[in-house]
């Protein structure tokens, strides 16, 4: 299958295309083949597919309380296995119980399309092509044993991380191998820049420095106000995308200061704080008098589906309510109208609105609660990126 994959992807890709190939990789992935196996043992083919899940997350908790604490067997199953227990059954059937399961290393993979012609352009997320993202010493070492060659820094950084998994492109050799894969400042004057919905600007107490971080995590501290400046203006425009020219302080801030803004964009696209897009992310700013869900959310929703995708392109699950009103949030309603909608539909019968545990019948706190609930429903779409900005 591996072969077949290099030969349809030299066969198809354009002069310069890129394909994305994600495969699990060794050595990292080699601790969960210690799960894969046990879990296979454990709801063998006498168990219905259907239940091989919650199988596995059984036998996951009793060896978690069962096996020796302070080995490197018990280790697997207190973390590892505890972590992929939380992910969802359609993971966890297609991680550990398809029937051909054959992580390979990087090396593997590299030669595997230089067989075909094809060459390793890069990792998808840039963050994963740095070495130093996994502490500035071990980096280092990761260089000092690769000869700081291409191909075997890609080796070196899955043995010292413990790189489980690739989402890895490739394309003709004839190309990639020329590819400049240096990442000088200016690159970014022609992308759009989108961070984390989390991402906070602080002052910090010593003055003249800021503190950007994501969620409680510190990332890293600036001191230059136009730097500044620019990431308050970055977060302002989420959940929209942002570039260079958007972000960049009014008046004349001269080279320098343009400098020091694309210094600190670059450090935080490197860390993985910051995606680059080649094209906008346009979502509607605040909240809209009429808000228009965006076309794939609004039809998912109608579909019934449980899950679509922002215009940010990230995960969204579709709770009931969510349901009902992103079809509703055409462009031809405003706020009173969604809740008149609600009303009509809990009032009927035809969703259950409870509180402290019982239906609530009284029209008036009915009402009131249908209020609340589309406001919050109506802000939580556009803090996302589900309002199209139409």
């Amino acid at each position: 299958m591996r072969e077949a994959l290099m030969r349809v992807c030299k066969k198809h890709l354009a002069s310069k295309g890129i394909a994305v190939i994600s495969f699990n990789v060794l050595p990292g992935w080699r601790m969960f083949q210690i799960v894969r196996d046990c879990a296979m043992a454990h709801a063998d083919a006498r168990m219905d597919y259907a239940q091989r899940p919650a199988a596995a997350r059984r036998l996951f908790d009793l060896l978690a309380k069962h096996t020796a604490e302070k080995t490197s067997y018990g280790n697997i199953w207190r973390t590892e296995a505890q972590r992929m227990s939380k992910l969802g059954n359609a993971y966890l059937a297609h991680e550990l119980f398809e029937q051909d399961s054959a992580p390979c290393t990087f090396s593997d993979f590299a030669a595997a399309a230089r067989r075909h012609g094809l060459g390793y352009l890069g990792e998808t997320d840039p963050a994963a092509n740095i070495p130093e993202n996994s502490g500035l010493e071990s980096g280092k070492v990761i260089r000092e044993l690769s000869g700081d060659d291409f191909y075997r820094t890609e080796q070196y950084f899955d043995i010292v991380t413990g790189r489980t998994f690739r989402h890895a492109l490739v394309g003709h050799e004839s190309w990639v191998g020329l590819a400049d894969r240096s990442l000088p400042f200016e690159r970014l004057d022609s992308l759009h820049l989108i961070s984390s919905l989390d991402i906070k600007l602080t002052e910090s107490e010593r003055r003249g420095q800021w503190s950007i971080s994501d969620g409680d995590s510190l990332i890293v501290t600036i001191g230059e106000s136009a730097a500044a400046e620019a990431m308050r203006r970055l977060i302002a425009r989420l959940p929209s995308s942002s570039n260079l020219g958007q972000i960049a302080p009014p008046g004349e801030i001269g080279e320098p200061g343009r400098s020091q803004i694309r210094a600190m964009l670059m450090q935080l696209v490197c860390s993985g704080s910051i995606a680059c897009l080649s094209t906008p992310v346009i979502c509607a700013a605040g909240m809209p008098l009429k808000p228009k869900a965006w076309r794939l959310a609004a039809s998912d929703a109608a579909a019934g589906m449980t899950h679509t995708a922002t215009l940010r392109h990230a995960h969204y699950e579709i709770s009931r309510l969510a349901g009902f009103l992103l079809p509703l949030a055409d462009g031809s309603r405003d706020r009173q109208a969604l809740v008149e909608c609600l009303f009509e539909l809990a009032s009927g019968g035809g969703l259950q609105i409870s509180e402290a545990g019982a239906p609530v019948i009284d029209k008036m706190r009915l009402k009131e609660i249908c209020i609340t609930s589309v406001d919050k429903q109506i802000a939580d779409f556009a803090r996302v990126g589900l309002l199209a900005d139409e």
